[in-house]
């Protein structure tokens, strides 16, 4: 929620061209607890007038204390208390516990769906007093309960008449286009969260409105719980406080519900995982989701007004955020004239607050997202004359919920029309899609909002949800121009078709009108390639023992890996901090990447897992030759090709189309060295393994694991890396590096992390085969075989989508 320093466990600082390596705290996200504030039933206060209330009523900030101030000024130690208001009503319940409506007219009320405590700790619940919630103490635990069930509520109640719009326009019309919006989306619950996919229970929503923590709140989508904390110079300032930082932690929950709406209510296959809206600490699903959270605050804040969180991250922090380029905190140069928007990437790390400065965070980069959006509302209300109070935002979150429920789908269908895989590969292989090999990026989302635009406002489909416009429709022209304007016009054509391998290219994909991108710049993939200065290193290895045992708590945590084999030392007592991939040690890899375009590139996505680029001769898996990085050739141990005919599965010049599950194999990325017939050739790691008569369960991966993978492995989950963006000419380290030379973090998501055996023999050399794209590259989404369109899905179990960068190594002591 909070512009949060990010899992920053390796920090490096450049000087006169050396990295030094400097070792940092790990910050740790606890859901503490906090001083019980109440008894259960009420508090003695002296300000409670019970008989001015109504029943079911009690004291809440309509807005946030700066705004119903009317002073930006406002001591976080004043008395608050004088800006309550008219009494608002809460409920008739006797606890803070709601039930969730569903199609409007139906009986698909979902029973206590949302509650509020004061903190995990704290097991009492807060009773009305006399049936009425009049708590006038703002900073204590009593009223911080009951102004976060009245605003959580609203929220609730507006996201459930979006998803009834979504419902309403979807399904009469979906003969004519392809909703993702599912027909059963209420009658399986699939507008709320459910235990697991395919339970009947619904999840509780559960807010916790005094957490013990400092500085933050947060939205947490394995517990299905928000927590609100509070600012650590002046404990008496609570988010709780503030309106607006509710609506953005119950915007992460409704993106959440509606990223997995598909999946939810799939009868077959049965599914039982979920996805998340990112995975890292930063990537550009994170980033989106945290715009889509602003957004919220915009959507359901009186007035949609256009700057979000003045009082809990703005009267001291300074941290809070404008949500469109009319909000006079912007710099000068930034307002809404269409070559001044905050366009993307060149603003991915900008903060009005502090404009000099430069933070990879997903708060900052999620900025553009939220302002796109508003002016798309903007954009909804002239031209499409959409005059009724908040139609126009209700109608992009609609187009917004279309958006994630195909993007998310883990069924691989995206849509109930057709009965074909149109999205994310297949159910067997969907999540890994929409986490590493084709996940939601800038490009992705985007592009994937556009086409829905396009089909329902636009004229795609034959009719059009904007016929109050002059043109009874939202004109191409207008889209297109909007989406350049914030450097989003980042596809050729709609895709209408989706990526599907049988259908994917069959249909009439509507073309882009290449004169309305302007400001949008896509660089070819040939442009990102290891550093060649002189004086920096090609990459860097990061193996000091307290920062890995750190990284890999952080990963646990968050369910990201398991399974680290059994054959490294739990205290990680072989990492000898030397910089180097040593016997027995897990280590961290990034990449120096250079930028060799006039232009900066944005989402640049490292890849370290299994892939198709290998081929079985003899037994032995070999690389193959034709994957366009010219490696390895003949002499070094290559694949044969010679007679392929390319139609055959197991062939180089075959990809899988179901990513290793239909007879053609993907492989581990790293190869390693040894001699054949007094030639030395690139060969897989069970060769070694053979060669050196190592039992299979001293493999890594013991006697079930992989042998290709038997003495470097990479860790799944920790297997792909993200960076924001990298200026043109430059590096990343050199993009980020601050004005005064201050030092350059590398978070975990900066890295990829491999397990290295005790069992390999020093000087042994290795070759790992990683793949590379970004999210304004030209040609790593877009075919110029198929007129631009998308990439097939199961072409990005292969190299055609990606730059291949290689890493050679020599194990060392």
């Amino acid at each position: 929620m909070k512009k949060e320093k990010r899992d920053n466990l390796f920090t490096t600082l450049l000087q006169k061209g050396h990295l030094l390596l400097v070792l940092p705290a790990l910050a740790q996200f606890a859901m503490g607890c906090i001083a019980k504030t109440s008894d259960g039933r009420r508090r003695a206060n002296a300000n409670q007038f019970f008989t001015s209330l109504g029943i079911g009523e009690g004291r809440v900030f309509t807005a946030n204390p700066v705004v119903l101030s009317g002073n930006a000024q406002l001591s976080p130690a004043a008395d608050l208390s004088a800006y309550f208001g008219r009494p608002q009503f809460i409920t008739t319940s006797p606890t803070l516990i709601h039930n969730c409506s569903g199609k409007t007219g139906s009986s698909d009320l979902i029973n206590s769906c949302f509650r509020v405590r004061a903190n995990a700790s704290n097991q009492n619940f807060l009773f009305s007093y006399r049936e009425r919630w009049d708590y006038r103490a703002p900073a204590q635990a009593d009223f911080l309960q009951v102004n976060t069930f009245y605003h959580g509520k609203l929220a609730i109640e507006r996201n459930n008449a979006i998803f009834n719009l979504a419902y309403d326009q979807a399904n009469p019309l979906a003969p004519l286009y392809k909703t993702s919006v599912p027909s059963n989306l209420f009658s399986n619950s699939g507008h709320w969260y459910s235990n697991s996919i395919q339970s009947s229970l619904p999840l509780l929503l559960e807010a916790f409105a005094d957490c013990d923590i400092n500085d933050t709140a947060s939205f947490d989508p394995a517990r299905f719980q928000i927590c609100l904390g509070r600012d650590s110079v002046f404990p008496t300032l609570k988010y709780a406080q503030d309106p607006s930082i509710i609506y953005h932690e119950f915007g992460h929950a409704f993106q959440q519900i509606a990223l997995n709406a598909r999946t939810s209510v799939s009868t077959s296959p049965v599914l039982i995982e979920r996805v998340n809206l990112g995975v890292l600490s930063y990537d550009e699903a994170g980033s989106i989701g945290e715009g889509l959270s602003d957004y919220w605050s915009y959507l359901l804040t009186p007035g949609n007004r256009k700057h979000f969180a003045e009082w809990a991250l703005g009267v001291n922090n300074k941290q809070s955020r404008p949500i469109s380029e009319s909000d006079p905190m912007h710099i000068a140069g930034i307002n809404d004239d269409a070559f001044s928007r905050l366009a993307y990437p060149a603003f991915l790390n900008y903060d009005a607050n502090f404009p000099h400065s430069n933070i990879e965070d997903i708060h900052l980069a999620g900025q553009i997202a939220s302002h796109f959006l508003v002016a798309l509302t903007e954009e909804f209300k002239t031209v499409c004359q959409m005059t009724a109070a908040q139609e126009a935002a209700n109608n992009v979150m609609y187009l917004v919920n279309e958006t994630l429920m195909e993007l998310g789908d883990l069924t691989s269908k995206g849509t109930d029309i057709g009965g074909v895989n149109r999205i994310n590969l297949s159910a067997t292989h969907a999540k890994e899609w929409v986490e590493k090999a084709n996940p939601i990026n800038f490009k992705t989302f985007f592009h994937t909002l556009a086409s829905k635009i396009w089909v329902t406002f636009g004229n795609g489909s034959g009719f059009s949800k904007c016929s109050n416009g002059p043109s009874g429709h939202y004109p191409k022209d207008n889209l297109e121009k909007l989406l350049d304007s914030y450097g989003l016009l980042l596809f050729v054509n709609y895709n209408e078709d989706g990526n599907g391998e049988s259908t994917g290219h069959s249909g009439a994909n509507t073309q882009i009108n290449l004169a309305n991108r302007s400001k949008t710049v896509l660089i070819p993939k040939s442009f990102i390639d290891l550093t060649t200065q002189q004086n920096t290193a090609k990459f860097l290895v990061f193996d000091e023992a307290a920062q890995i045992l750190d990284a890999l708590a952080s990963l646990n945590g968050r369910g990201q890996i398991s399974n680290i084999s059994p054959l490294i030392a739990d205290d990680l007592r072989y990492n000898n901090g030397n910089g180097r991939f040593s016997p027995g040690e897990i280590a961290g890899l990034s990449f120096v990447l250079f930028n060799d375009a006039n232009a900066p590139m944005a989402g640049v996505h490292v890849l370290g897992n299994d892939w198709d680029h290998t081929k079985s001769e003899n037994g032995k898996e070999k690389m193959c030759p034709n994957l366009g990085d010219n490696f390895p050739t003949p002499l070094e141990g290559a694949a044969d090709i010679t007679s392929e005919s390319g139609a055959t599965p197991g062939e180089c010049s075959y990809i899988t189309r179901n990513n290793g599950s239909d007879g053609d194999a993907i492989a581990p990325i790293c190869f390693v060295q040894v001699k054949e017939n007094s030639t030395t050739v690139w060969a897989s790691q069970n060769t070694l393994r053979v060669n050196m008569g190592l039992e299979p369960h001293q493999c890594l991966g013991g006697t079930n694991g992989n042998n290709d993978d038997c003495f470097v492995r990479v860790i799944k989950g920790a297997d792909h890396a993200f960076f924001s963006k990298i200026d043109a000419q430059k590096t990343w380290a050199q993009t980020q590096q601050q004005a005064d030379g201050s030092s350059i973090a590398f978070s975990i998501s900066n890295l990829i992390f491999f397990e290295i055996s005790p069992q390999i023999p020093p000087t042994t050399k290795f070759i790992c085969r990683f793949r590379v794209r970004f999210s304004n590259c030209s040609d790593c989404y877009n075919d110029d075989n198929f007129n631009g369109d998308n990439f097939l899905d199961y072409e990005f179990s292969g190299g055609k989508p990606f730059k291949i960068i290689h890493h050679e190594f020599t194990v060392t002591d």
